[in-house]
């Protein structure tokens, strides 16, 4: 009955971890106010412009972006700095608590208020009606980025040996990089 027993402390642990974020305000009007009302305030209003809908959804994965990476700062990085220097981390290794149980319920935090971020402009992308859909397995991603071949500025010739200019320098950094102790 062991693996149960952990499987429930992780979960409390991350459970109670969400719910403590959850109730700082500041926290909820930073790191989930922020994005949305941006992508309220440009990607709504750049889809009905000139550049049509790609620019609401390219503003859509960017501001996803914004608000996962921030999320996991404010929610991991000054989360566990402030309870460090407030002595919480004490309190935990003197009641027994793992510090895989604490790691994983901050990250687990971080990964349920970036699925909470993304999924509210999700929502508002598709609903503002501009012909952006999700599809199974996209993972909130509607936006499909497609490579395209840089504008010719060069020659034929003069192409060839930029080109092999070009991985000479990324073969001689590369080495660099794994050779350099």
């Amino acid at each position: 009955t062991a693996v149960p027993r952990q499987v429930r402390l992780y979960a409390l642990e991350t459970w109670y971890e969400f719910l403590k974020t959850l109730r700082q305000p500041h926290f909820i009007g930073g790191v989930i106010g922020v994005p949305v009302l941006f992508y309220l305030l440009f990607g709504l209003s750049l889809g009905r412009g000139a550049s049509g809908p790609k620019a609401a959804e390219y503003l859509l994965a960017s501001y996803a972006v914004f608000g996962t990476v921030s999320g996991a700062l404010f929610a991991f990085g000054v989360g566990v700095a402030t309870e460090r220097a407030s002595g919480w981390m004490l309190l935990n290794q003197a009641a027994s608590l793992p510090a895989t149980a604490y790691l994983a319920a901050k990250i687990l935090t971080c990964m349920l208020f970036r699925a909470v971020i993304v999924g509210l402009l999700a929502l508002m992308g598709t609903s503002a009606g501009y012909g952006m859909t999700l599809r199974a397995g996209d993972d909130f991603a509607p936006v499909e980025l497609r490579r395209t071949r840089p504008p010719q500025l060069t020659s034929g010739r003069n192409e060839q040996a930029l080109r092999h200019r070009r991985d000479e320098t990324v073969r001689s950094t590369v080495k660099g990089v794994i050779e350099h102790p």
